[in-house]
């Protein structure tokens, strides 16, 4: 049991890390510096779990790492889609006068399919916006939601159908986009909702491959299906 708290400690000592330089230092963090730090958080924890699994073989303490895994997601998600003004994001806040409000609507709102994506194209091919900018916001998008495929069928048993799975995954992003438009911390756009969605569907498709699923769930819960 020492060595799994030593690695308890140093995941939670690194998400200390984390959340002190966003607040406290206030340093604005690369998206890439966000993923490792949670990332390496995540890997502590889970050879935490391993290690009191090998001890009781109980995968209880798995279950659990999966969930704190899953609300460590949802952090660098929230973070990235709300907070971070490397994308642009400001935080929470609301636009009290008119004509800002429809300078914003005009603006902020895209409700066209494939509108943002072919601008971004074509932006790119004019050398308006560079290649890194273009796969930041698309491929980013696209990636960004990909987790989800994972987190979910293996959290709820009605996520392993596809149907319920395509629901959701359409809805998650939809209620993020609508309160990055409400508070203004960043624009409501429907190719966001596209790209986001299509990524996880497609992920979702692989890892409900038997080979994969089976491979997954040994893995991260020391489980056969």
């Amino acid at each position: 049991m020492k060595k799994s708290f030593k690695w308890y400690l140093i995941g939670l000592l690194i998400l200390v890390i984390y959340f002190s330089l966003d607040l406290l230092i206030k340093i604005n963090q690369p998206e890439i510096s966000r993923i490792l730090l949670l990332l390496l958080s995540c890997i502590s924890f889970y050879i935490a779990a391993t290690i009191i699994y090998k001890e009781t073989n109980s995968n209880k303490a798995l279950k659990i790492n999966l969930v704190i895994m899953f609300i460590i997601y949802l952090i660098l998600l929230i973070t990235l889609t709300l907070f971070d003004p490397l994308w642009g994001r400001h935080g929470l806040d609301t636009i009290i006068d008119t004509n800002s409000f429809k300078y914003y609507i005009d603006n902020a709102l895209n409700i066209v399919p494939f509108k943002t994506i072919s601008i971004y194209i074509k932006n790119m091919y004019l050398d308006i916006l560079t290649t890194e900018n273009v796969m930041y916001n698309l491929v980013g998008n696209f990636i960004c939601m990909m987790p989800l495929s994972i987190f979910l069928p293996l959290l709820f048993k009605s996520q392993n159908k596809i149907k319920v799975f395509i629901k959701t995954i359409i809805i998650i992003p939809l209620i993020i986009e609508l309160i990055q438009f409400i508070t203004t911390s960043g624009s409501c756009d429907i190719d966001d909702i596209i790209l986001n969605s299509s990524g996880a569907i497609i992920m979702y498709l692989i890892i409900s491959i038997r080979p994969i699923k089976k491979l997954l769930f040994k893995l991260l819960l020391r489980e056969d299906i």
